[in-house]
Order: structure tokens, then sequence, then C-alpha cells
């Protein structure tokens, strides 16, 4: 089994069967599904757009130099998209402005949705929320900054001033044109959504979000609320994700289970699940403090593993459980805390159930919550691996 370079400092890695982590969007968290509506055809241009050059259509990178505003080196340019067969719908656009340090004159950005308009007193636009033409601008000196707007596709307006046209218009005043006179747009994403989510040139699909970073399985984020942030959220109502049964999963007499889990206090469900396999399965309770429990059904009948009190609503928590065939363990923050001795050893029973994790795909154990690292190896870690994961994830988390 290889395991995606730069995930080498967690110990166990031999033994990993399935891995994710949303802090990773090299490899594992590319972003929450959506579609980038911009197309370099579907750009506008009229008596006072254009002039930006295509720098990079994979990350629908453009540069305007000061040579394309007017004569006298002040004016704007824009460029424009046009979303009016989605009139009604919500809408961002977002972009990554950057201007030079040493390029000369100011440079300022607006972005503009519902008209494609100059501000003439009767403008109909809408830029970046405000009301008053002197609140509009935002100068842009020497930094590089990612901005976003949000609204509703217009429906209404005239053939020269049309609702429904999302985009942006640069002005530039003064200067001498040199080498670096220019402002540079890149990863500009319009999205039928009502906050901005991780760029993607085309479509983010919900097979193609997050990734198992050891390649074995592919994962499925059809049932995963998002929020404003564009961060998988467990709503406690019907979310989990999901992946496909392997004979990988097929876990027998040692396995593991790792996690880092922020709980919310308002579990609305009774044993809200880590993880499911049914013959396998972590949950915690409904009511904080909340109690962690394993469940490793054999031919020999449950065998649960519980801590009481184990950890508080509200917080990052590093959690371990481990089954050796006649072992449980629970460790919380890279400590051993619970072993239980079930005597003779027995194996876990096989079934072709799909694994989910933050809920059993029932209205009845979805975790209320984030649940950024999840984690399945197929020997039990030791206390020292233990540690060692713990400490990786110490200061990220704030453990």
């Amino acid at each position: 089994m290889a395991v995606r370079h730069g995930y080498g400092k967690i110990a166990g890695t031999d033994a990993l069967v399935f891995a994710y982590d949303t802090g990773d969007t090299v490899n594992s968290y590319k972003g929450e599904p959506t579609t980038n509506y911009t197309t370099d055809s579907g750009i506008l241009q009229n008596g006072w757009s254009g002039g930006f050059s295509l720098l990079d259509s994979s990350t629908k990178s453009f540069q305007l130099n000061v040579s394309n505003f007017h004569t006298d080196n002040r004016g704007w340019r824009s460029f424009m998209w046009d979303m009016r067969a989605h009139a009604g719908s919500a809408v961002t656009i977002s972009a990554t402005v950057e201007v030079p340090s040493d390029s000369p004159g100011d440079f300022a950005w607006v972005m503009i949705g519902q008209a494609n308009t100059r501000d003439s007193g009767t403008t109909t636009a809408t830029y970046l929320g405000y009301s008053s033409a002197s609140e509009r601008y935002q100068k842009s000196t020497s930094n590089t900054e990612r901005i976003t707007w949000s609204g509703i596709v217009g429906n209404t307006g005239t053939a020269n001033q049309p609702n429904g046209i999302i985009g942006f218009t640069m002005w530039y005043n003064g200067g001498t044109i040199g080498t670096n006179s220019f402002i540079k747009v890149s990863n500009v994403q319009i999205e039928l959504k009502s906050h901005a989510t991780q760029f993607v040139n085309g479509t983010r699909s919900v097979s193609g979000s997050l990734f198992d970073l050891t390649g074995n399985s592919s994962v499925d984020l059809s049932n995963v609320s998002f929020d404003s942030n564009a961060d998988i959220n467990l709503d406690g109502t019907d979310d989990y994700i999901e992946t496909a049964d392997s004979s990988l999963l097929d876990l027998t007499t040692d396995m593991s289970f790792e996690f880092v889990v922020n709980a919310d206090s308002s579990q609305g469900n009774s044993y809200p699940r880590l993880i499911d396999k049914s013959i396998y399965l972590i949950h915690i309770t409904q009511t904080s403090p909340f109690t962690i429990a394993q469940n490793i059904t054999t031919s020999g009948g449950l065998r649960q593993t519980a801590l009481g009190s184990a950890f508080t609503a509200g917080e990052y928590t590093h959690i371990v459980t481990t089954y050796d065939g006649r072992y449980g363990q629970i460790f919380v923050n890279g400590d051993l805390k619970y072993t239980r001795d079930f005597s003779t050893e027995l194996a876990c029973n096989t079934n072709s159930t799909s694994v989910r994790i933050g809920g059993d795909g029932s209205t009845n154990r979805p975790l209320n919550g984030q649940l950024p690292i999840s984690k399945i190896y197929n020997r039990a870690l030791t206390a020292a691996e233990v540690q060692s994961n713990y400490r990786h994830y110490k200061q990220r988390f704030n453990l």
C-alpha cells in the first residue's frame, strides 16, 4: 500500500487502510462540490470593457497593463460574465487581486453584480453591497488579497445595461507607465452559491472533493453539509461521509480507529457515530461530557469498550480506539484512558456494508459537529504511536 507523499510523519502509516484529512488541501480535501461558471468565451467585451490579457486559462489568471487604459493613463477596464440564464439564483464571485509594490499611480478594484454600467449616478449595479459611490472602491497598492461578492442574479435591465452581468471593474489614476504598471487577477470563480468555495477550473463533484490519503478507496460527499467557509460541517440531521466496502476494510483481529472530533453540545440523536460498518463502530453519547464506545461484533457476541466522560463539547479532541482480538483500548489526547480484557481472542465478523463516517446512513445516529480527521488501521497502534500522532495534531487543533 502506497501512502501519498507528505503523510509520512504520521505514525502507523504502514497499517493505514483508509484516511482523510480535511486540512490537507493538496492530497485529501479539494473543496466543496461546485461549478465554476467562468469560461474564456464567456467574457463580455463592449466599448469600455476589455484590455485584459489571459495569462493562464487553468487558473483563470488575467493581467491588465496601464497601457490598456485611456491615453491619459487614467480610467477603467472591466471583464464580465453573462449569468442572466440563472436569474433569481444566489451567486458568488471571488478572485485574487495583485498589484505590484512598485507600480505607479493608484489602482482600485470593484466587484460588480446585477448590471454592467458605469458610475453615472443612476446605476442599478450592486458594488460589493455598498450603497454610495464613495464607498465602492477599494484601493490596492501593494497587496495580494482575496475578494468576494455575493448576491442574487438580476433579471431586469436594458439592452445596454443588462442585469445578470457579474464581473470586475478595475480603475487606475495617474502614474507613469513602467514595467510593473499592471494589475493581476487570478483564480476567478463564479458559483451559484451564497458563499465562495475553493477554486476549481470547471466542476468539482462529490466524488472529487475528498480523497482517501491511502489511495485505496473513493469517498462520497453526497450526504454532507458545508458551512460558509466551504468546510465540511456535519449537521446532526442526516449527514455522513461514505466509502464503499472493500476487503481492506474487513478488519478481523487487529484494528485501530483514529479521529479528531469537535462535537456540538446539541446532539439531537442518541449514540452519534464517529464511524459505522455495523460489525464495528465507534459512537459517542448524546450529552456532554461524552462517552466513547467501541463496539466489535464477533462470533461470541458484542464486545464493547467504553469510556465515560471522555471529552466535552465545543473543543477538538484526539481519539484513538484499538482492538487486537482480546483487548479493547481507548486513548484520549494521546493518553491511554481505558483497557478492557475480554479474556479470550475472537475475531470481528465481516460484512459487505459500506463504511459511514459521522453517521450510520439514517436520521437516528448522525453526528452534529466537525470530523476533520478520520483514519482506519489494520492493526492495533502502540501507545507510542498514538502519542506521536497526538503530538502531530496538538498545535493545529489546540488540543
